[in-house]
């Protein structure tokens, strides 16, 4: 029995109210289809149902795209979308104006550092960040600022690193989008989510 039958809900009548053909939604309903986060919200929504309360009985297929989360900081990350995205990023202090380093606060379990560059632990990264050149760090702490600032930040990057645990070093080139949040005891902070430059992109 899906969501919408427990509510007495036709599958018309979502489709409707949520801006999804009925297809896609039986689908959905189904398990044949994925869903991003904001098609997610718009139908949680419909439901009165909370998007944790469906997050905790799947798992995200797929990691997050760009386009989720903007649209998630555009729409203001309230508490149900902060704790569907804490695993994918990472999040940062805001760092004072005379800052010469990061404090990381968060690394997610399913982030770019965890998932791509392999980094062992939330030390470890912190490590990696306070050993960058300084000319490096210094064009971090600036847009990390601009980003606790309000301004959402998307930026191509590259890093020479060892992905996925290999042996070697590779030229790695990734999409980061920097974005205001707030941190675990609601103090302002900066999320950082990255994924790989798509190899079709190239």
């Amino acid at each position: 029995m899906t969501r919408c039958e427990e509510r007495g809900i036709s599958l018309g009548q979502a489709s409707v109210e949520t801006g999804n053909s009925r297809g896609y939604l039986s689908r959905l309903f189904r398990d044949k289809n994925d869903i991003g986060y904001s098609r997610l919200q718009r139908l949680c929504s419909f439901l009165n149902i909370a998007p944790t309360d469906v997050l905790s009985q799947m798992s995200f297929s797929s990691t997050p795209t760009i386009d989720e989360i903007t649209d998630y900081v555009a729409g203001g990350l309230d508490e149900d979308g902060f704790e569907a995205l804490k695993e994918h990023i990472l999040i940062y202090a805001v760092p004072p104006d005379d800052a010469t380093s990061l404090s990381l606060l968060h690394m997610g379990d399913q982030s770019f550092a965890a998932s791509v560059l392999s980094v062992a632990n939330p030390d470890a990264l912190q490590n990696a960040v306070d050993n960058f050149p300084e000319n490096a760090r210094r064009k971090l702490i600036a847009s990390y600022g601009v980003a606790a600032r309000g301004t959402c930040l998307i930026s191509i990057e590259e890093l020479s690193a060892k992905i996925h645990g290999q042996p070697e070093y590779s030229l790695l080139k990734y999409k980061r989008v920097l974005f205001p949040v707030n941190d675990f005891l609601g103090e302002p902070a900066v999320g950082i989510y990255a994924c790989p430059v798509s190899k079709r992109a190239k």
